[in-house]
């Protein structure tokens, strides 16, 4: 095996458009068993800039290859060999990679919005090619971590993905998906990773400095030393247990209520006299940021009141009203909501796996002005993974990517609401009122 030290010495075969177009006809035949048919290999060719868009690409080998600035929007890449290829700036929104192998690719700079990444290797490569002789030669020294410097990754699937030591500085993540994932020794420093379900994840030994994590499902992640200095992790769901060790103590975190001037019952008596006097007495309440678990607020009068980004595990607020209230980006896990006003609320990215939204009220709210309109509650890319949400009004709601996987929703009003992206896997919903209602917007069963 010899050595050459470098990808300089690797001479990569361009391709103009109509040639790939012809190469890739006779994979799609292959692909289909039909006639013609002929397995693209396409490892170590230069392809950057060319149009892939919407190509069944399953299986194909791009090893090595160059895809710099290439588009490959919708690009069916299932099970593709992509090891150490060059993405940079390329264009892969929609595109399925899953289970493709990435080891030791370049995404610098791509864009991988709504990308299906489940169960692909991104972890570290060594670059090899066979010379004349057939004799392997390895282009680059040493592993190659897979990199994702700056991608832009909203919404994108990586559930299972494997990015041990991946480099994946100032990436956007969110609301990507990332169960289970493998990012033990990963460098995710400056990562947007808000709203990310990271459940299960592996971040052992990752570098999380400076990373926005706000609104993230962590339960059951693995934190062994971890760095997290400066990563914000406001209103993240994390578990009680982990919290206990000292890898959270540089991370900025949700304050405890004893730190607040005034009492709980303070603030909220206080608020009262602020909405009932339109503003003209009293203080409202602006518990932001706040750790708030286990408080009895039933039938408080907490309307446009701020508890975003606050934990709120098992709180109890049956039959209050938070009316225009703003509870996004909170973890509100196993909370009451039964009967409580969230008409108009703000509850976007919020966790409420397990809660309790029985009859609740997530219906517009009517302002009145120079001119009359409704305003819809927001529940946009929110949590409701097993949650009671029986007789709930959520008319004209905006659902858009809301995970109601499990949720019992019998004889719920959902008429007029966009459900763009939502998640009904397994959600009960006997009696519920879907009129008006574009069911073919909302997220297909895996």
């Amino acid at each position: 095996m010899t050595s050459s030290g470098n990808q300089g010495s690797i001479e990569f075969k361009r391709l103009e458009q109509d040639e790939l177009d012809h190469l890739l006809r006779a994979h799609a035949a292959f692909l289909e068993g039909g006639s013609g048919g002929l397995r693209a290999q396409l490892a170590f060719h230069d392809l950057s800039n060319l149009d892939l868009n919407d190509r069944n690409l399953r299986d194909i080998d791009f090893s090595g290859t160059k895809l710099r600035q290439a588009t490959l929007k919708g690009a069916q890449l299932i099970s593709a060999n992509l090891f150490a290829a060059d993405l940079s700036v390329a264009s892969l929104d929609g595109a399925d990679l899953t289970r493709a192998d990435l080891r030791g690719a370049c995404f610098r700079g791509a864009v991988l919005t709504d990308a299906a990444m489940t169960e692909a290797d991104l972890r570290e490569g060594v670059l090899a090619k066979y010379d004349a002789q057939r004799d392997l030669e390895v282009v680059t020294f040493g592993a190659t971590p897979a990199e994702l410097t700056t991608v832009l990754a909203a919404r994108a699937d990586l559930s299972g993905a494997k990015l041990s030591n991946a480099f994946v500085v100032q990436a956007d993540f969110t609301d990507a998906i990332l169960k289970g994932a493998r990012l033990n020794r990963a460098d995710l420093r400056n990562t947007v990773l808000t709203g990310a379900d990271m459940s299960g994840a592996d971040l052992s030994d990752s570098n999380l400095s400076g990373a926005n994590m706000q609104g993230a499902m962590l339960s059951g992640a693995t934190w062994s030393n971890a760095v997290l200095d400066g990563a914000d992790l406001r209103g993240a769901a994390i578990d009680p247990e982990a919290l206990e060790t000292a890898y959270f103590r540089s991370a900025k975190m949700p304050q405890p209520l004893e730190g607040l001037e005034r009492t709980l019952s303070e603030v909220v008596s206080e608020h009262a006299t602020w909405v009932e006097s339109s503003g003209g007495g009293g203080r409202q309440a602006v518990l932001s940021d706040v750790n708030l678990s286990g408080q009895d607020l039933r039938g408080a009068n907490l309307a446009a009141a701020k508890l975003d980004r606050c934990i709120l595990l098992e709180c109890n607020f049956a039959g209050a009203d938070l009316t225009m209230s703003d509870l996004s980006l909170s973890d509100a896990r196993g909370s009451n909501f039964n009967q409580a006003n969230l008409r108009g609320a703000s509850l976007q990215r919020g966790i409420f796996n397990g809660a309790d939204f029985s009859g609740a009220l997530l219906s517009p709210l009517p302002i009145h002005g120079a001119t009359d309109q409704l305003w819809p509650a927001n529940l946009e890319q929110a949590k409701f993974v097993d949650a009671k949400l029986g007789g709930a009004q959520l008319s004209g709601a905006n659902l858009t990517g809301t995970d109601l996987t499990g949720a019992d929703l019998t004889g719920a009003d959902l008429s007029g609401a966009n459900v763009a992206g939502t998640k009904f896997q397994g959600a009960g919903v006997e009696g519920a009122n879907f009129e008006g209602v574009d069911l073919s917007q909302a997220a297909r069963p895996d």
